[in-house]
C-alpha cells in the first residue's frame, strides 16, 4: 500500500486505512502511467505529469 500511495495510487488517511486517488482510479482505467507520472489519452500518448503524483507522499 505504501509504495502505491508512494505513486500517487492511494492516499494514506490514517490507523492503516487507504483511499484511491484520482490517480489511482486513472491507473485501473488505463489511463494513467504510474511509473511515468503521466496521463495517457485515448489514443495512447502521453499527457503533462499530474503535480499530485509527486508531492503526495504519506509516510507513517
Amino acid at each position: 500500500m505504501k509504495k502505491l500511495a508512494e505513486h500517487g495510487l492511494l492516499t494514506h488517511v490514517g490507523n492503516g486505512a487507504y483511499v484511491i486517488t484520482e490517480e489511482g482510479e486513472a491507473y485501473l482505467d488505463e489511463e494513467y502511467d504510474a511509473e511515468e507520472g503521466v496521463y495517457i489519452d485515448g489514443e495512447n500518448s502521453i499527457s503533462e505529469p499530474s503535480p499530485t503524483a509527486e508531492s503526495e507522499t504519506n509516510d507513517v
